[in-house]
């Protein structure tokens, strides 16, 4: 929390001004102040370190979308679109009172220091946006008004600097070692010189208890991870696992006490534990891929649960990030 972010992370504001389309009730906002709450305050920002902006948080969350306008497709450093790249440092230094090249908006200012609301970064996400066919972003998801609000409350922070950099808070990574998670029999630790910590938690053998059933049902080994976020925001799950075989390769999970789900199909066949994000293998998509579980969930605190489902299936890790751009490789 409260690491200073250069405004190459303002990239992504400007990703977000140039991403998704704001089909979903895109704002004209004349009157900003009412989508920003009392006086400031926005739910689940969590406990925000003494001087950042709450809407630091709302915009951090939105930084962290694995879509980005600074992609190869779009404003990247190398091929940037309109010469318009947010990839790079310094993005308010480098927009400030600056023109864009395109002959439409040449009125315009990208990051205009005298009356930031009139900043083109900002003004292209209203509806209609000044000079443009389109409002941004083009691709979904879209922005509520309170994020837009957000984002201009950003620009101005950042204008207010001399450096032109803004604090943010870090996106949570939370790493928690199975053995440390809440450990229901016939779950157990194993000694393993391969597992983070030296210890991963598996199920050995049925236990009389027949193996695939709904947890519901039967009184199984359970592995409750507990943990808590400081702030909301779209979740990814992570999970350091193991299997030998195809019929050792599954649990059960759920989020806060919901549906359990069949998290299926991890790599199997390896020496070493390795990544797989928590899935959800009876829901799948176009390609035939069981679709990740990311949940959003409020600041406060979570559990996540792993129940048995086959024997022989390790665990060894889990991780919670709110880092949509981080793979885990450790």
């Amino acid at each position: 929390m409260g690491k200073t972010y250069f405004v190459a992370a303002l990239r992504t504001v400007a990703a977000i001004a140039l991403l998704p389309s704001l089909t979903a009730c895109p704002g004209t906002l004349d009157n900003i102040e009412q989508f920003l709450g009392d006086g400031g305050a926005l739910p689940d920002a969590g406990t925000p370190d003494s001087g950042v902006d709450p809407c630091d948080y709302v915009v951090a969350d939105i930084l962290s979308s694995p879509q980005s306008c600074a992609s190869a497709v779009c404003h990247d450093a190398d091929t940037p679109s309109n010469q318009l790249n947010l990839a790079a440092p310094d993005i308010i230094g480098r927009l400030r009172d600056q023109t864009p090249v395109d002959p439409d908006c040449s009125d315009e200012l990208l990051i205009d220091s005298a009356n930031p609301e009139n900043s083109l970064l900002f003004t292209i996400l209203t509806d209609p946006p000044p000079c443009t066919v389109s409002t941004m972003p083009l691709i979904p998801p879209p922005l509520a008004n309170e994020d837009i609000a957000c984002i201009l409350t950003w620009i101005r922070n950042g204008l207010g600097t001399e450096t032109g950099t803004v604090t943010m808070p870090n996106p949570q990574r939370i790493f928690i070692e199975a053995e440390d998670a809440t450990i229901r029999s016939p779950f157990a630790t194993v000694t393993d010189a391969a597992a983070s910590g030296g210890t991963y938690v598996t199920q050995d053998a049925f236990a009389g208890m027949p193996p695939n059933q709904d947890p519901d049902d039967m009184t199984v080994g359970l592995l409750t991870f507990e943990f808590n976020l400081q702030a909301g925001g779209q979740t990814q799950i992570w999970t350091r696992v193991r299997g030998a075989t195809i019929d050792n390769n599954s649990f059960w999970a759920r989020v806060d006490g919901g549906n359990w789900i069949r998290f299926n199909d991890f790599t199997t066949g390896e020496a070493t534990f390795t990544w797989d994000r928590l899935h959800d293998s009876d829901n799948i998509d176009g390609n035939n891929d069981p679709i990740p579980v990311e949940p959003t969930l409020a600041a406060g605190t979570h559990t996540i649960e792993f129940a048995f489902r086959e024997i022989d299936a390790q665990i060894d890790r889990v991780l919670v990030s709110q880092d949509l751009m981080f793979t885990p490789t450790e």
